[in-house]
């Protein structure tokens, strides 16, 4: 037998439903790792890889400070390259503090069509330091730089891939991106 049981209220004063569906959030981090690790496993891509081997532009990267006038000054061009390894663990410098707010303003629906369009505007976005000597959490550009890399290994849309080889193995036949007019 399974216990099965659910507490609280999905809004006020309603209880919360059996199947009640929540947005996922943050947790798709782990999702996008666990699909960069099936792609590692089937020999598309290793941990060390530079980010600019999938997506070229990624090749020259500047870093960037806040001065305390507000603006941003690109102090030199990064040493090292952004890895995939970089970008699992928050050590790539793209899209994290202290130049958060600056990225989150450079955002607009026009340049966030797809995942295509949103990293090769990220190639633009200056990091807050050099690759792997910190880490700082990305809580965006990283890791939709690393589900484009899974695009680009599997050759298939991203949201795709996860229904076909995480979500409809594990059962998880409500996981999506664009909830259903049913969901």
């Amino acid at each position: 037998d399974i216990y099965r049981a659910r507490f609280g209220q999905s809004a006020p004063g309603k209880a919360l439903e059996q199947n009640a569906l929540f947005r996922l959030a943050s947790m798709t981090k782990p999702i996008t790792a666990a699909a960069i690790i099936k792609q590692i496993e089937r020999g598309l891509l290793s941990l060390d890889d530079p980010l600019e081997k999938f997506i070229p532009a990624y090749g020259t990267m500047e870093i960037g400070r806040m001065r305390e006038d507000g603006q941003l000054e690109i102090v030199g061009k990064a040493q090292r390259k952004i890895t995939i390894l970089h970008l699992l663990t928050h050590a790539s410098g793209i899209g994290c503090e202290p130049l958060t707010a600056y990225v989150e303003g450079l955002y607009t629906p026009e340049r966030e069509s797809d995942l295509y369009s949103v990293t090769q505007t990220y190639a633009d976005y200056p990091l807050s330091f050099e690759p792997g000597t910190e880490q700082a959490y990305s809580g965006r550009v990283g890791f939709d730089l690393l589900a484009r890399v899974v695009e680009l290994t599997a050759d298939m849309p991203y949201d795709e891939y996860l229904r076909q080889e995480i979500f409809t193995p594990l059962c998880m036949e409500d996981a999506t991106f664009t909830p259903s007019e049913a969901q």
